[in-house]
């Protein structure tokens, strides 16, 4: 991803799963971080993809379902950014490498190749523990820089989530 990605409405709401399934897998990013325990008051009606609702839908009679990123949205690129929320993790060291793996290979699975998905995948963290996440993160994978561990007011800015 450029430094100039940054968030896409038109992009996010052409994904066919929106197509298909329309605004029932649809949130707005200011009601996922308040489900996540994000209470700042942020007040941001930016429209994403909610992978879990997604995977539930399009697969309604499974007897267990996968585990995926919290949400996608699209970029002006023309390309979905995978974000996993981990707001409620006190402590980063338990979070495992093969876990992470796991949901973002789900969740690939699940947005297909209709438009491109971006090498940048983010985990979101609370500002108390973001120094001890993005060594963890950092140590998991090697120290890929596609791998952006963030705060919610920095993803909001380097994204321009607004």
């Amino acid at each position: 991803m450029t430094k100039n990605s940054v968030y896409s409405v038109g992009t996010t709401l052409q994904h066919p799963l929106v197509e298909k399934f329309g605004v029932k897998v649809t949130d707005r990013l200011d009601i996922m971080l308040k489900e996540e325990g994000y209470s700042s008051g942020i007040d941001n009606g930016c429209l994403v993809i909610n992978l879990d609702k997604a995977e539930r839908i399009a697969r309604p009679h499974a007897s267990a379902y996968n585990e995926t990123m919290d949400f996608t949205l699209g970029l002006d690129t023309i390309q979905m950014l995978l974000v996993e929320l981990k707001l409620r993790v006190n402590n980063p060291v338990n979070i495992r490498a093969k876990d992470l793996e796991d949901k973002i290979k789900y969740s690939k699975a699940l947005i297909g190749s209709d438009i491109a998905i971006s090498k940048d995948k983010v985990f979101i963290f609370k500002r108390s523990v973001i120094a001890q996440a993005r060594n963890h993160i950092s140590r998991l994978f090697c120290n890929k820089n596609n791998y952006k561990t963030l705060t919610v007011d920095e993803f909001i800015v380097e994204y321009d989530v607004r």
